[in-house]
């Protein structure tokens, strides 16, 4: 309201004051846009900036977050079990890419890395083990082939380091 009292107090010094601001303004305007009815273009329009586009913020797929890995050592499926149905309902193959864990769901893929030759795997979980008391309990078995991959069926038993690819649904079992 304070500006309509100063041009109220300013029109009453001078009886054509409101009439200057009014053409002073209305002319300030008129500049402002175009004077021709055609279609704007590069030499009549005024040039604009597109406003920055800044994409929505989604959250990270699984597979970008931070990998969970463990270190500890891993075994090789006994062959007793060939043919024999896992905790997630597969029938054990031990020429395929695949593993039991304690606690990672099931269809979870994991690559496994022998540290001693660099070797890795990456196999899928489709069974369990019972969780490892013990720092020379194995954090993982894995199949025949997969064992083979990484170099130690041999010696039936390596140090090895896991880190999780894509995580599994324990609700995914067959």
């Amino acid at each position: 309201m304070q500006p309509l009292r100063y041009l109220k107090s300013f029109s009453s010094l001078h009886p054509f004051a409101g009439m200057v601001i009014f053409v002073g303004l209305t002319a300030t305007i008129m500049s402002c846009t175009p004077q021709s009815n055609s279609p704007p273009t590069a030499q009549n329009s005024p040039q604009v900036t597109p406003p920055e586009v800044t994409p929505p913020v989604t959250q990270a797929p699984a597979q970008t977050q931070a990998k969970e890995t463990q270190t500890g050592s891993a075994a090789f499926i006994s062959e007793e079990l060939e043919g024999q149905k896992t905790a997630n309902g597969e029938i054990y193959d031990q020429s395929q890419l695949v593993a039991a864990h304690a606690s990672y769901p099931m269809g979870t893929v994991v690559r496994v890395t022998n540290p001693e030759n660099k070797r890795t795997v990456e196999v899928r979980i489709i069974d369990r083990i019972a969780p490892p008391q013990s720092s020379d309990q194995p954090i993982i078995d894995l199949s025949r082939a997969a064992a083979q991959q990484l170099g130690f069926t041999e010696k039936g038993i390596t140090k090895v380091q896991t880190e999780v690819i894509t995580k599994g649904n324990e609700s995914s079992s067959q």
